[in-house]
């Protein structure tokens, strides 16, 4: 079932975009800077998916192959990312600003073999 929504996101990822919304940008700016100083490359970017919904999409390189990536328990991974962010003080404006333009979050996986597993946040989740 990973598998199938995996394929879906890539597919639905098609272009990159420029946020509108300011709370976004500066997000995004400030963790293109943070990742760079950390020596990090294309961390995080924002896209427009096939349904014309925006995306943040954050991409993380674990130390293993995509077979084990598709065992990775995305539900209990999404809903500790919910409430990480739900409980940091400091994401309570980034949250507000995903809900008002309907952006998904995306925390995209990618194991030493290129494979990855996408753990998709929609707006709702962070009711």
């Amino acid at each position: 079932m990973n598998f199938l929504v995996t394929a879906a996101a890539a597919i639905m990822m098609l272009a990159s975009a420029t946020p509108s919304n300011p709370v976004i940008a500066k997000f995004l700016s400030e963790a293109e800077e943070q990742a760079a100083a950390a020596g990090v490359k294309n961390p995080i970017s924002f896209e427009k998916t096939l349904f014309g919904t925006d995306a943040i999409i954050v991409t993380q390189e674990v130390p293993a192959s995509s077979a084990d990536l598709q065992q990775v328990p995305t539900d209990m991974m999404k809903k500790q990312r919910v409430d990480e962010m739900k409980s940091d003080k400091e994401s309570q404006d980034l949250i507000q600003a995903l809900k008002d333009t309907n952006t998904m979050f995306i925390l995209r996986l990618v194991g030493n073999d290129g494979g990855n597993v996408d753990i998709m946040i929609m707006p709702a989740d962070f009711k």
